[in-house]
């Protein structure tokens, strides 16, 4: 029976999403083992990039699940209501990303199963821009991490789409100071590592961890990120940014 990893934050909320992930793998046939990757910490919430007022008529961008948790988390602990914004004007990374939104009361029309990508993600916004520029927003606000990935902006300048994006930091994400010696060995005599996102990555190069003969990644930027940082392609990339796609992707090897 072949035996993965599979990357994971360090620290709740999302930390709870692997549970789904460890029981589809395991139902399909995997012997599977949890790896923090990243330890995901919030932070008291700076001012709005723009007057609070505007916000519910801006656009929203969210790259990932912590930008939205830590957002709503920062806001609720200020008691501030956001009136929902218009779910044209939402674009989200992900349909997991979408969901989490979803049980915040925003829904939005811009994720699908096909996007799962940052890179994806600008480009349907530069496209919006060039093909409904009356119709959406000028400025855009991104929920963000202070260590975030920012190569999809090179999409969506303002002299491209005459767009602007305003990063709003909620949170930090960080490798965690030291890998357990368990988890070390778990990766050590595994067959496959899930790389669930390119910090998750990131921090296990930090800690000097050993990596499974074949790397799984999630979607193509995590692919990308990768072959950037280990010389190595992914031996699988999901078709889309769900544990399904994953196993799926696994089971292709």
């Amino acid at each position: 029976m072949p035996t993965v990893c599979i990357t994971h934050p360090l620290t709740p909320p999302l930390r709870e999403d692997i549970s789904a992930a460890l029981t589809q793998l395991t139902q399909a046939g995997f012997t599977v083992h949890g790896t923090p990757g990243k330890k995901v910490t919030p932070l008291p919430i700076t001012p709005a990039p723009l007057p609070l007022n505007d916000l519910p008529h801006t656009g929203w961008v969210f790259t990932s699940q912590h930008g939205v948790q830590h957002l709503f988390d920062a806001l609720a602990h200020q008691n501030i209501a956001l009136t929902p914004p218009n779910p044209h004007h939402i674009m989200a990374v992900g349909p997991q990303t979408r969901a989490l939104l979803h049980q915040h009361g925003w829904a939005t029309h811009h994720a699908s199963q096909t996007l799962g990508s940052s890179q994806a993600l600008g480009n349907t916004l530069a496209t919006l821009a060039a093909t409904q520029a009356e119709f959406i927003p000028a400025h855009w606000v991104w929920p963000c991490s202070t260590h975030r990935h920012d190569d999809w902006l090179a999409h969506v300048t303002h002299d491209k789409t005459g767009l602007i994006i305003h990063p709003w930091v909620v949170y930090t994400a960080q490798a965690i100071p030291t890998l357990p010696t368990a988890h070390q060995q778990q990766l050590a005599e595994s067959d496959a590592l899930l790389i669930t996102s390119p910090g998750h990555l990131e921090g296990l190069l930090t800690q000097h961890a050993p990596l499974p003969p074949n790397l799984i990644a999630i979607g193509p930027t995590t692919a990308g990120r990768i072959l950037t940082l280990t010389g190595r392609p992914a031996a699988a990339v999901a078709n889309t940014p769900t544990w399904a796609a994953m196993a799926h992707a696994l089971q292709t090897l």
